[in-house]
């Protein structure tokens, strides 16, 4: 990925430069309130009114919502991992499937048993302690984090942000 002269008015950043190269390990550092979940919003399409030029794989793209961002390749698992990240009141393999539904679709639907493979898959892959028809408000919070991690890996993405990934 490669930003330049990245600006957004709704955050007020401006002049925001970086590369980041396949298989790199980016961190964005400061203290509350310099802008570092701002800047992370932007680059997950999570913003307004943004400026300048983002690249990935060469291509110029233009991340203007969420949606477009995932399936530029684009993932963020946010900080706020029970108002962003999942629905509480749902359950694992439901959470798993959002943001997901254009890999298992077949036709306009998602068979019961291809998302019950596609959970007990993701479940398995990171370790999560719990069944895919359990709600994602009975797991610890570390394991609600992996549920997101795994939601995302499914996607093969090309830029995988974590905000404060460490918050329990």
């Amino acid at each position: 990925m490669q930003v330049k002269d990245l600006a957004c008015r709704e955050f007020a950043l401006h002049g925001i430069d970086f590369s980041v190269r396949a298989g790199e390990v980016f961190g964005i550092a400061g203290v509350v309130g310099a802008g570092r979940t701002e800047l992370i919003r932007v680059i997950a399409g999570a913003a307004r009114d943004i400026q300048g030029h983002m690249q990935l794989d060469g291509e110029t793209v233009q991340l203007h919502s969420p949606s477009q961002a995932i399936q530029a390749g684009v993932v963020l698992v946010p900080e706020d991992r029970k108002q962003q990240g999942v629905v509480v009141e749902h359950r694992i393999e439901d959470n798993l499937v959002y943001g997901n539904t254009d890999l298992l679709r077949s036709g306009n639907w998602v068979s019961p048993k291809s998302l019950h493979a596609f959970a007990r898959n993701a479940i398995s892959r990171l370790g999560v302690k719990g069944a895919p028809e359990q709600r994602i408000d009975s797991l610890s919070g570390g394991n609600q984090q992996k549920v997101i991690i795994a939601k995302w890996l499914a996607r093969n993405p090309k830029v995988f942000i974590l905000d404060e990934p460490t918050r329990g």
